[in-house]
């Protein structure tokens, strides 16, 4: 709900309720029946049904989401404030008929069998703490009548009479939310407040909970569950029927979590409603959002949970933001939202790594004033608009959505937990607001909060050697076994020596390990001195090295090109090599594709990577975000870093030449041989740079030097 909530419920525990229809054991609420490896949910908040169904359909399915908070299907009043529908009506019943702003009852039931198809489980959120506003009177959504006049109310459609409300003991709103009797019988903020001891009460609930049920929900979330008594509440959840047996196991009871703002400082705890469902922890998102403001210090989140005073990890939904507190309401504070950037991207990524609780990710709107409504047609129907995506899958921000669980590095991170979630976390590192750590031999999640500073990492990842795509800035490309973003090494023995950029997160795992490359491919770098100017970008062009090499061809395939794959570490800001990258897979010596590229005066990004293999500046600098860890040399030092295929060189050598962006080509040097390397000529003319395949190559532009490092990559 908007307002700051305090709820208050005595700790009533038992093992098995069984006078009530159906004996469930009290820790079954507390399981989502969903695939055990998909424990992630995402709110898709005022998203329609049908649009819902189109994401299960279209894309959560193949994320590592399981199951979507829907918002409440019941129909609602209608208010028109500042030309808008506010989000808030959705808060506040007319009825329990399935229509309301997100579509009618058929759309509600063609979205749940949907999404059961695809085995994304529904969470529909509930509001029966109250119904309207006091003191009015109109038609809802659906045309059902309501009057709200205390001792006269009258909602036919339920049906409510003024018997069913908490006036005759509470005629007026919660003053002192250090009183839990009166967080639990006065008003929230003006709604009218239902008796829950009332019989009609619990019937009526109870039968709107099965009836989602019966259509085929997973489970609910109970709004504003601490402004009702707890054994009120568990008389409701231990009157609902088992699961519907078509989509879940038999006799499998409904996910529960119960919305308990508990802050501290008021009498109302979390723990008096886990014996009923999960609890929200609304602790958890303010901490991990100060340590990410540095208000807190990571290091000391290395126990991050039970120890910290939460409750067990298995009664606890944990979420950074939720529509209430991004606005600043309902338990809102120094939240972190889709408005901060990386730093909120920083700590959804530690959430979706860390052990802790079940995880809910915010998919938002965007929005000026707290009480705007999701994007719409406007008056007089206000009918909600659908989120409309480009070519990358991102929703379009024209469309009003922002849809951060579309985020790349949010879906990446949804698939790291699918990996992950049910490992332990082990070789836990910290420093100062820094925190790395493996999850059993599945993944590894490291985290560099620091400002300015970049951390060099020399750790056990508890991983089998190989390497792996950093889920945050990219996916694994099977077909041509390579990443779209950064590639990281573990050695034989489980450890990598890692650089971790200031303000930056890195997450590998199995689930994006690229296969075990042929024996003919070999780590290979090159680093080529040359200083450029902001802007301007190097191109490497080369071939296998051969005694007719001045005669061939120049086509993009012939018995001369050499296969790569990129395997470098790179800022991430670096957005055009990261492009061009993910195009090239040849070392070649081709002139004819680069004309291509210069017929346009500004050249695109899907040109450009035809003008060769593309470099990346680096340097020595610790300091630097360009700083590599092979870069032993200096700045100014442009890098090639692949996987070669080394049978398709000539006994390991082969030859290159660098181009500039706009097409000038490097002169002929005229090279005769490499230090720390002896080369048999055989009277050979090589015109241009020698390299070998496996090692470590120093050259500088224009210039016949030429320098092998021996020491092993």
């Amino acid at each position: 709900m908007n307002v700051k909530l305090a709820c208050n419920f005595p700790l009533l525990i038992f093992s098995t309720v069984f006078f009530y229809s159906y004996a469930f054991n009290s820790e079954c609420f507390k399981q989502l029946a969903v695939d055990p490896t998909r424990q992630l949910v995402v709110h898709l908040f005022e998203w329609g049904w049908t649009d819902i169904a189109k994401e299960c359909k279209n894309y959560l399915w193949k994320s590592g989401i399981g199951a979507v908070q829907v918002s409440p299907p019941n129909e609602h009043i209608i208010i028109v404030e500042n030309n808008d529908l506010p989000w808030w009506s959705r808060y506040q019943p007319i009825s329990y008929q399935l229509y309301s702003r997100s579509g009618s009852e058929k759309e509600f039931i063609n979205m749940v069998e949907e999404c059961n198809k695809y085995g994304i489980r529904i969470i529909a959120d509930i509001v029966i703490n109250h119904m309207v506003g006091a003191n009015m009177e109109g038609y809802g959504w659906h045309g059902s009548y309501f009057k709200s006049t205390p001792f006269e109310e009258y909602f036919p459609s339920v049906p409510y009479n003024e018997t069913d409300f908490h006036d005759k003991i509470c005629n007026g709103n919660i003053e002192d939310y250090g009183n839990r009797w009166q967080v639990r019988n006065c008003r929230l903020v003006n709604l009218v407040d239902l008796d829950h001891s009332n019989p009609n009460v619990q019937a009526s609930i109870v039968a709107y909970m099965n009836r989602l049920i019966d259509i085929g929900v997973a489970g609910f979330r109970i709004d504003a569950a601490k402004h009702m008594w707890p054994d009120m509440l568990r008389k409701i959840i231990y009157q609902l029927k088992p699961l519907n047996s078509a989509y879940f196991p038999k006799n499998q009871c409904p996910f529960i979590f119960n919305e308990v703002i508990d802050q501290s400082g008021e009498p109302i705890k979390a723990e008096e409603y886990l014996d009923i469902g999960r609890v929200t922890n609304f602790k958890y998102g303010l901490d991990l959002s100060a340590a990410v403001r540095r208000k807190k210090n990571f290091k000391y989140l290395i126990n991050f949970g039970e120890a910290w005073n939460y409750f067990p990890s298995n009664g606890a939904l944990v979420f950074v933001d939720n529509h209430d507190n991004q606005r600043g309401h309902g338990g809102g504070g120094s939240v972190l939202t889709f408005k901060d950037g990386n730093a909120y991207k920083m700590a959804v990524h530690f959430m979706l790594a860390w052990s802790y609780g079940l995880p809910r990710l915010m998919s938002s709107y965007y929005f000026n004033t707290a009480n705007q409504g999701p994007p719409s047609t406007g008056f007089p129907f206000f009918n909600t608009t659908s989120p409309m995506f480009d070519r990358n899958g991102k929703c379009i921000a024209s469309t009003g959505w922002t849809c951060e669980h579309r985020w790349p590095s949010f879906y990446q991170m949804s698939l790291f937990h699918q990996n992950t979630s049910n490992k332990a976390i082990w070789n836990t590192v910290v420093d100062e607001h820094r925190i790395a750590f493996s999850k059993g031999n599945s993944g590894f999640f490291a985290l560099n909060n620091h400002p300015t500073e970049n951390w060099i990492l020399h750790v056990n990842t508890g991983l089998p050697p190989g390497y792996y795509c950093d889920h945050i800035t990219g996916n694994l490309n099977f077909k041509r076994n390579s990443c779209s973003g950064k590639t990281v090494f573990v050695n034989p023995n489980g450890w990598i020596d890692l650089l971790v950029r200031a303000e930056e997160t890195l997450a590998i795992s199995s689930k994006n390990a690229l296969s075990k490359f042929e024996p003919s491919y070999r780590r290979t770098l090159v680093f080529v001195k040359k200083e450029t100017q902001i802007g301007e970008y190097l191109f490497m062009r080369g071939r296998r090295l051969s005694s007719d090499s001045t005669r061939l061809q120049n086509q993009w395939k012939n018995k001369y090109t050499i296969p790569i794959v990129h395997v470098a570490d790179y800022d991430p800001s670096f957005t055009d090599y990261h492009q061009w990258k993910q195009h090239d897979n040849i070392l070649q010596w081709s002139l004819s594709s680069s004309k291509i590229a210069l017929k346009e005066k500004k050249p695109t990004v899907e040109n450009l990577f035809k003008m060769g293999s593309p470099l990346i500046w680096t340097t020595d600098n610790k300091r630097s975000n360009a700083y590599n860890i092979y870069n032993r040399y200096g700045a100014h030092y442009w890098m090639l870093d692949v996987m070669m295929d080394c049978s398709k060189t000539e006994n390991d050598w082969f030859e290159f030449h660098i181009v500039k962006q706009d097409g000038e080509m490097e002169k002929i040097i005229n090279i005769k041989q490499c230090e720390n390397a002896y080369l048999l000529l055989l009277g050979k003319k090589i015109k241009h740079h020698l390299a070998r395949c496996g090692y470590v190559n120093i050259v500088e532009y224009g210039m016949q030097n030429c320098t092998i490092d021996l020491e092993k990559i």
